[in-house]
């Protein structure tokens, strides 16, 4: 149905909830039902049903104090079910810890959302010392590594698309930006300092499919510098290339295998 027809049809109660799920999502803090309800232009007793219905559901939960609410991990947990991600984190997962225990560093998975990235998967160092980014973490994917890279290897129109989500909360020089994404096409990857953990440098690879036509995931190793690292950062450059080409081989291999649908064309 085309999207000018479906707007006549409204769900004025999905449509509240859906509001409130990304108020919260976009807050850095817990908000309280009148805040909630004036943010959204709602009244009071409005916003109370609506809030005990995601609570009951565990879309939401109250903090500490139970002055305010603040999303739960459901709506992750239910993304991360879907058949495209369990595909993803089935062929990334075996390759990931073989590059974890060739490199003696942590590795993780990131995915687009909306004007971010967020990790799905990690493998941790199987050494003593490492750093590790938990799953579910977000940054926008113009302030991260695995983020750039998303965004270097997408068609010109989906990146300009996802660029206009991300100025609507970031400023940031959009020439230096394209003149950074392009370094990192001529490159294939992308090598940085990090700029939030001393002594690390920011590794990161596209992951292709095979069928979409950009980069499906960002593979990223946080390379933690010690005298005893095993292997130099080039060195773990190339392993985690070649480590995201692998999981692309495999990608592909299970999409050539999948029975078609009734009328796709092959």
């Amino acid at each position: 149905m085309p999207r000018a027809d479906r707007k006549q049809y409204r769900a004025p109660a999905l449509e509240k909830g859906l509001d409130v799920l990304e108020l919260l999502a976009q807050s850095s803090r817990p908000r309280s039902t009148i805040e909630i309800g004036a943010d959204l232009g709602r009244s009071r007793s409005e916003i109370f049903r609506m809030l005990s219905v995601l609570e009951d559901r565990g879309y939401i939960r109250r903090d500490g104090t139970e002055e305010g609410f603040g999303l739960t991990t459901k709506l992750f947990e239910l993304a991360m079910q879907s058949p495209p991600t369990v595909n993803l984190l089935g062929a990334s997962l075996p390759v990931m810890e073989s590059l974890a225990e060739a490199t003696s560093q942590s590795c993780h998975l990131a995915v687009a959302s909306r004007d971010e990235m967020v990790v799905v998967a990690r493998v941790e160092s199987p050494d003593e010392v490492g750093f590790a980014v938990k799953i579910g973490h977000r940054r926008s994917l113009v302030d991260s590594t695995s983020g750039r890279v998303l965004l270097a290897f997408q068609p010109d129109a989906r990146r300009d698309a996802w660029l206009r989500k991300v100025r609507k909360h970031h400023r940031f020089s959009v020439d230096m930006l394209r003149r950074d994404l392009a370094r990192i096409q001529r490159q294939g990857h992308c090598r940085t300092r990090s700029t939030y953990v001393e002594g690390v440098t920011d590794l990161a690879c596209p992951v292709f499919d095979g069928e979409s036509s950009g980069a499906v995931a960002a593979l990223s190793i946080p390379y933690v510098s010690r005298r005893s690292a095993r292997r130099s950062v080039s060195d773990v450059m190339t392993r985690l290339r070649t480590a995201a080409d692998e999981i692309g081989s495999v990608l592909q291999v299970r999409a050539s295998s999948r029975p078609q649908a009734p009328g796709e064309k092959s």
